[in-house]
């Protein structure tokens, strides 16, 4: 849902630029905590944000292609999953439609929310005009295949379903069977199934939500009642 006041985030000045290649939808992601400031450098890419949680809860500083995070420098806010979402491709136009689309789209994401029983996340506008924060149930950051589906989600969601993106092969993928694979993800898995395969690759690797679905074939096979219209 959208909320009507404006979130005024802190910005660190000291945090350095990653070096990344954008995806289709350019938009970075960063952990906001309780004071509203940014934890870390933004970023385009969901594993570096499944790695924040693995530092986390692993007690140590992660360190990776020029990210840094530690924990007890600034403290993820444990009640809710905050994140900033930062659009940052060159055209106006396109920056002020991928928001556009977020806004109109943040009602699905609220209503698969809904049905498994979290609460539903909220838009927030901020003091910079390309940059939106959410804040949803705290679930979202549990553990870090939880953190992908998330990221990915608000990516997908901040893109026209028409328009071609490389989420949208994903999306296919989920599209039968939706139902039972997500309820499958929120209901079954907690913080002790976190596996250390950390920067493998995505369709194999368990630190993503696909990676979690890929071991469990049952949920692979298509029911065609559950086609979901994303």
């Amino acid at each position: 849902m959208l909320k009507r006041k404006i979130f005024n985030l802190t910005f660190n000045p000291s945090f350095s630029e990653l070096n990344e290649v954008p995806s289709t939808v350019r938009v970075k992601f960063a952990f906001v905590g309780e004071k509203n400031n940014q934890l870390h450098q933004e970023t385009y890419c969901r594993d570096i944000m499944t790695s924040v949680l693995w530092g986390i809860y692993n007690k140590e500083e992660v360190d990776q292609s020029r990210f840094v995070y530690n924990f007890e420098d600034n403290p993820l806010d444990n009640t809710c999953t905050r994140i900033s979402l930062h659009y940052t491709d060159m055209s106006t136009i396109k920056v002020k439609r991928s928001i556009l689309h977020l806004k109109k789209n943040i009602k699905r994401l609220n209503m698969l929310e809904i049905s498994f029983g979290i609460k539903p996340t909220s838009l927030y506008k901020t003091q910079n005009t390309s940059t939106l924060v959410v804040e949803g149930d705290k679930r979202w950051q549990e553990t870090n295949w939880k953190i992908s589906l998330y990221t990915y989600l608000l990516r997908y969601y901040s893109n026209s379903p028409n328009e071609p993106t490389n989420d949208n092969d994903r999306m296919a993928w989920l599209a039968w069977g939706w139902h039972s694979k997500l309820s499958y993800l929120l209901t079954n898995f907690n913080n002790s199934t976190w596996d250390g395969h950390i920067g493998i690759n995505y369709h194999t690797g368990a630190h993503g939500f696909q990676g979690f679905l890929n071991k469990n074939p049952i949920l692979l096979k298509p029911n065609k009642d559950e086609q979901c219209v994303v």
